[in-house]
């Protein structure tokens, strides 16, 4: 009887041992969730609405976790700009994955034709009505954010000024349009305002500084045609 109890409590302490070295050999977690997008990086236009273009989010142990994932953006259709989508997901183990989506907002629909009332102050003060015309860039690195102003203080159509938007600015940066009359020559430049809810340019407020002498500070209110 003795020798039965001890081979029982061996067989117990047998099956205990190998419990716990089966135990130590499962492997921790250590691997990240998987995001995919659907989709890309993401053009729109001003004044639209982001549609989310769809995820999903996998883990090797724990299988589809999209549910869980965290989706936070400072995506803002009414002003130009680059945005960021960016969406987390822990799995159970606590390992955690990122991904973000460009997303931009464009010029495009601030193209048009506008009426010009300029009132200028310098060499050639003086208040003058006129017309412009606007397209969005088609320049690789910044033809999202770029406009192109033909007419620009009515110095005449062959007359172009390009301008950068960022966020709710509109920076002139300082440049040699070509195509200024004769005497006129110089730099132009300065800054804006636009309402991206309406898709419209609003002023701008700019210096010409000529070659042959002199300046003049505009301040042009547009009216889109």
């Amino acid at each position: 009887m003795k020798m039965k109890r001890n081979l029982a409590v061996l067989t117990m302490m047998a099956f205990a041992i190998g419990l716990m070295t089966f135990t130590s050999c499962k492997k921790d977690d250590t691997t990240s969730p998987d995001i995919t997008l659907t989709g890309g990086t993401l053009y729109l236009n001003l004044a639209t609405t982001y549609v989310e273009p769809g995820f999903t989010a996998n883990d090797d142990e724990d299988g589809d976790i999209t549910v869980d994932v965290a989706v936070t953006s400072d995506v803002n259709t009414t002003q130009v700009g680059m945005y960021t989508v960016t969406y987390t997901v822990a799995d159970k183990a606590g390992n955690e994955t990122t991904v973000t989506r460009d997303v931009y907002v464009k010029t495009a629909k601030l193209a048009g034709n506008y009426s010009v009332i300029d009132t200028v102050t310098g060499a050639n003060a003086q208040i003058y009505a006129y017309d412009v015309t606007v397209d969005s860039s088609a320049a690789v690195d910044v033809w999202w954010k770029t406009i192109i102003i033909h007419n620009f203080g009515g110095y005449g159509t062959p007359v172009i000024v390009k301008a950068s938007i960022d966020g709710g600015v509109i920076t002139i940066p300082s440049q040699v349009p070509s195509g200024m009359p004769a005497g006129y020559e110089g730099t132009i430049s300065g800054s804006g305002t636009y309402d991206g809810a309406n898709k419209v340019l609003k002023t701008f407020n700019y210096t010409a500084t000529y070659d042959a002498g002199g300046s003049d500070q505009g301040k042009a209110h547009f009216t889109r045609l």
